[in-house]
């Protein structure tokens, strides 16, 4: 039996799966490495599976029972309004706050002698904001409307907000024409036709990206990763297969699928290839890449799912995702201020993004500080967390025998 049981009838799922908690954790230091080290080697290899998979999990985990009714729906947009929304407007809203603040000690910098002595795309002057023009921005991050740099990775919960309600409330729709069906039947009958809409789905996204040119849609986006929802969903179904097939055939799935993403990685025809732009070269390097990052993973994860020394941190560290999403670009800032100091450089030079320094080991630093630090925070959070919850505990109890 796997460390996860899942009732395919209802959706409800009895253990939570430490190989998904792994996966993600995988995942988030992989993109942690990407942006430590942008323009690498390893970077173009990392990007076709490390966001892929990072939906694919996200579907893995999608409970059917909240597209069973209208009212499981709303409790279902309830839970990612709590979950995605609210920490993109916590953290957005934030960051502007403090965008003056950053200015002032050169995470940002309006020095026009900034872009004339650091060079790369993503650099730019940060020029103050107004209490209005705060105030404004805020109310446009209520929409997913406001952007800052350093929340740059945040377009990831943007994109799974919309992507996981759309699907629910589709699977919602097509159950309700299938009412009068069995069970069996109805199952069977829901997934064919989730995977005709996902097919439907990420033609859409792919065409209107391409050919008319729309730039960091997110619809295109939603469209595009649709079907990246929906394996995650097939996997689920067929994972129990996959774990007593014999231990050679899943030795050579893991080979092909690294096989798959080195060829990916050395074809210099396949030159575009991010998912934050909606950019692949076409809709089946897009799930070849997907499926072969999956598999890279996933049998990684059940080894190492099976060694608790091993494990315990890491499920930790996949539980944690979010405070590395949001934080590990703010925490690279660290780093860089160090290397000012160590090569005697103008301050202003910290506000380059995502990082200062590229080569030599100058990567791994940023690495361990945009993991480590925001788990640090994440951990000292939730023991806050807990420590308020039991005083306020602790007062209502007073006050009753009172």
């Amino acid at each position: 039996m796997t460390d996860r049981q899942t009732d395919r009838q209802t959706g409800r799922i009895d253990q939570r799966d430490k190989s998904i908690d792994i996966i993600k954790a995988i995942c988030i230091v992989l993109m942690v490495v990407c942006h430590a080290g942008i323009g690498l080697p390893y970077s173009k290899f990392i990007y076709f599976f490390h966001m892929p998979v990072f939906f694919i999990v996200s579907g893995y985990v999608f409970n059917s029972k909240y597209s069973d009714s209208f009212d499981a729906f709303v409790s279902f947009v309830k839970r990612k309004i709590k979950r995605l929304w609210f920490p993109f407007f916590v953290s957005t809203s934030i960051f502007l706050l403090l965008n003056n603040f950053f200015i002032k000690i050169n995470v940002y910098t309006n020095n026009p002698m900034f872009l004339k002595e650091i060079s790369g795309e993503y650099n730019h002057l940060t020029e103050p904001l107004s209490i209005g023009d705060t105030v404004v921005q805020i109310f446009r991050a209520l929409t997913f409307n406001s952007e800052t740099q350093l929340g740059g990775a945040l377009w990831f919960l943007v994109v799974l907000f919309f992507l996981t309600v759309f699907y629910a409330f589709c699977d919602l729709l097509i159950k309700t024409f299938l009412k009068k069906v069995s069970i069996k039947k109805k199952e069977r009958t829901l997934l064919l036709i989730q995977g005709v809409l996902s097919i439907v789905f990420l033609f859409i996204g792919y065409k209107f990206f391409w050919y008319v040119g729309v730039d960091n849609f997110t619809q295109l986006k939603v469209a595009s990763f649709y079907s990246l929802y929906y394996l995650g969903i097939v996997f689920r179904v067929i994972r129990d297969r996959i774990d007593n097939i014999n231990i050679f055939i899943k030795i050579l799935i893991w080979i092909i699928s690294i096989i798959v993403l080195v060829f990916m990685t050395l074809n210099n025809g396949i030159n575009k290839f991010g998912l934050a732009e909606n950019q692949y070269n076409n809709p089946l390097i897009l799930l070849l890449a997907s499926i072969s990052g999956l598999f890279f993973l996933f049998f990684i994860a059940r080894i190492v799912s099976k060694i608790e020394y091993i494990s315990k941190p890491i499920v930790y560290l996949g539980k944690n995702t979010l405070y590395i999403l949001i934080l590990h670009f703010l925490c690279f800032k660290i780093v860089s201020y160090l290397g000012v100091i160590i090569y005697h450089k103008p301050f202003f030079f910290v506000a380059s993004f995502p990082v200062l320094f590229e080569g030599n080991l100058w990567w791994l630093a940023y690495t361990i500080v945009g993991v480590f630090i925001p788990v640090l925070f994440g951990l000292i959070c939730s023991q806050l967390k807990k420590r308020t919850v039991n005083i306020y505990k602790t007062y209502k109890l007073r006050r009753k025998k009172c």
